[in-house]
Formats: structure tokens, sequence, C-alpha cells
């Protein structure tokens, strides 16, 4: 069973100095989880939202780090404080808690849908996929039927051999044809097979 994240309690009203000291720490402890995921070869939930605001703050996202809060203003400082709290936060932190909702996740996917044949490797492939902010806006924008019917796809995809590349294509694909109501989702799994899975 994977431990708890350590907790990690939000400090407001520290003053400059206080805050300095404490970003400080939890920057060290956040970067050190952030080196693990990495060894670990995880990319995906925490990491993927560590990633994401790393661009935002213009810095390198080959490998994400939260800043110390040197040459920082205040509010730069409280900034990047609650960010990394927020991290620390989360489950998915730690690679024992990632293998923990990995695992919780795949339990539950094959509960719903029939993963027979996709080995660890493929399995992992579509789960990188499914985690992605790419497919929650896809979720969000077309609702839980159609959702269904594209994991379907997505999964006849993976056991036909498709890479993360070719997945994201196809994300890529839906996401260019949002909105347009003239679309029957329902005939998706054809467009599917036909522009994807027959170039395999």
């Amino acid at each position: 069973m994977a431990r708890p994240a350590k907790k990690v309690t939000y400090n407001s009203g520290l003053d400059k100095g206080e805050l300095a000291s404490e970003l400080s720490k939890v920057s060290r402890l956040a970067n050190d989880r952030l080196r693990s995921l990495e060894k670990a070869g995880i990319n995906t939930f925490s990491y993927g939202v560590a990633k994401n605001y790393a661009k935002t703050q213009g810095r390198s996202t080959a490998k994400p780090r939260f800043a110390s809060g040197k040459g920082m203003s205040y509010n730069q400082m409280q900034q990047e404080y609650k960010q990394i709290v927020k991290f620390l936060k989360s489950e998915t932190s730690t690679v024992s808690g990632m293998e923990a909702a990995t695992q919780n996740m795949a339990e539950s996917f094959e509960a719903g849908f029939d993963v027979k044949g996709l080995n660890k490797r493929q399995q992992n492939r579509l789960y990188k996929t499914l985690s992605s902010g790419q497919w929650r806006d896809i979720q969000e924008a077309y609702g839980q039927v159609s959702s269904e019917e594209i994991i379907d796809s997505l999964i006849k995809g993976v056991r036909d051999g498709m890479t993360i590349r070719d997945l994201k294509n196809v994300l890529n694909t839906i996401e260019r044809d949002m909105g347009d109501e003239s679309l029957d989702w329902s005939d998706f799994d054809k467009r599917f097979t036909k522009e994807y899975v027959s170039r395999m």
C-alpha cells in the first residue's frame, strides 16, 4: 500500500523573511519529488501540472523545477509557495502515490472497458493518453457517451500498435472538429479506423 504524501500546510501571513525560509524548504522537497518521478519514468498527473506551471513561468520544461525564492519579490514568492504546496498535497506527487492512483485508474477502467490483449506497456500508453489535459478537454466537449465511444476506438488502436504520437494525432483531429454540430459521433469508430488504424 502506498505511503501517503507528507502533509504540507499553506501558512498565510508570513513576512518576507519567513516566507523566503519556508519557500526554500518546500521547494527542495518538491524538487526531490520531481526527480524521483523522473527516475521512475513518470511525467503525467502532478508532474504534468508542474511542467505546465514551469512553462507559464518561462522555465525549462525538460526537467521542471520549482524556484527557491532567490531574487523574487514578495508577491512572486507567494505565488510560487502556493503552487508548491498544491503540488506537495497531491497524492500523485510521489512515486508510491502515483502507482496507487494508476492502479486505481486501471481497475476502474478495466471494469468498464475491454482491455484484454493489451500488454503492460500498451496499457500504460493508453492511460498516459487518457490522463492528458487534452483528453479532459475532449471529455468536457463531448460528454460521457461520446467519450466512451472514443475510448473504445483508442483501445483498438493501441491493440493494433499505435504509438503515443499516433494517439496524440487522433486527439488533435478530434479537437480540430470540436464544435462542429454536423458531425455524427456515432460514426466516429469508422472514421478512426479508416484514418489511423488502417495505416498500421
